[in-house]
This record gives C-alpha cells, structure tokens and sequence, in this order.
C-alpha cells in the first residue's frame, strides 16, 4: 500500500499501480481511501492542540517532505 502512494504521487496513473501490483484499479482506489482516512485522522490529532489552520498543517508538510528531500531519506 505504501509503495501504491509513492508511485501515486510521482504521478503514476491509478491503472498503471494496478497493474504494476497486480491488482485491479478498485483495489488501488480502496488503498488511496484508506490512506486518505488515516492522513485525516493525523491531521486532527495534529491540529487538536495548535492554533493554526489546515493551510498551515499543509505548508507544514510541504516544508519537512522539501528539507528531507535535501537531507536525504535518513530512516532507509
């Protein structure tokens, strides 16, 4: 499933994960809602305490994903 999200979000076609796993579209469009569920319930842990918007959870985001690209994935 992670490896799914990756290649969704390099840009791969849902039909091209499909058939790279082996699997049918349907499949690859449960796993992206599952993924979906799960990043809004981050959020909503994320944002419970501060004072700040989802626009700013998401430049949030976009800041660390551009500074670990620089610094190289660490955690493989």
């Amino acid at each position: 499933m992670i490896d799914a999200c990756k290649l969704l979000i390099k840009g791969m076609s849902m039909r091209g994960v499909a058939e790279h796993h082996g699997v049918k579209t349907d499949t690859v469009s449960g796993w992206l809602s599952r993924a979906s569920d799960h990043c809004q319930a981050v959020n909503k842990l994320l944002i419970k305490d501060l004072d700040i918007s989802k626009v700013e959870v998401d430049e949030f985001w976009t800041f660390v994903k551009k500074n670990s690209s620089n610094n190289g994935d660490r955690r493989r």
